[in-house]
């Protein structure tokens, strides 16, 4: 009887490996970093991603289709996203100053509040998870594979 091969054999590259573990931990650093925000803070990973992006960006708004580009969650996902985030008071819907067809959504007050209170324990869970065990060449080694990659996918 033949040895069934893993797929990773199958591909015959060490790089098969580096996806699968690439893959595994992202799942598993995902799921640990959204028990925590919820656990400790009440707030979906992804609620904190919209707050992350609109906090990032100059004004505290951004238009609804670069907010859809930035984000982990689909579009149709988002705008679900944004309807429950509109109820509790996080952000708000802005008509766009610069093109009537567009919509902005806006950081409320009470959501700037709740995103820094979260960001404290983010950035605890990602030095506690993950940087705490990656040295500085490793980080650096990551960082150009997977900036090499996201270039790929870019393009085309």
């Amino acid at each position: 009887m033949p040895v069934k091969q893993t797929w990773e054999e199958q591909l015959g590259s060490p790089g098969a490996h580096a996806y699968r573990i690439f893959f595994e931990v992202s799942r598993d650093l995902f799921e640990v970093l959204s028990a925590e925000l919820l656990s400790e803070c009440q707030l979906e990973i992804t609620w904190y991603d919209v707050l992350l992006h609109l906090d990032e960006s100059a004004t505290g708004r951004m238009r609804m289709t670069d907010l859809a580009e930035s984000v982990v969650i689909t579009r149709g996902g988002l705008t679900k996203l944004i309807d429950r985030m509109e109820a509790a008071g996080l952000v708000e819907r802005i008509p766009s100053p610069t093109d009537r067809r567009a919509t902005e959504i806006a950081l409320t007050p009470e959501g700037l509040r709740r995103f820094q209170a979260a960001a404290v324990v983010h950035r605890r869970g990602i030095m506690e998870h993950f940087i705490a065990h990656v040295s500085e060449q490793e980080a650096d080694a990551i960082t150009a594979a997977l900036g090499r990659v996201r270039a790929a996918l870019a393009s085309g």
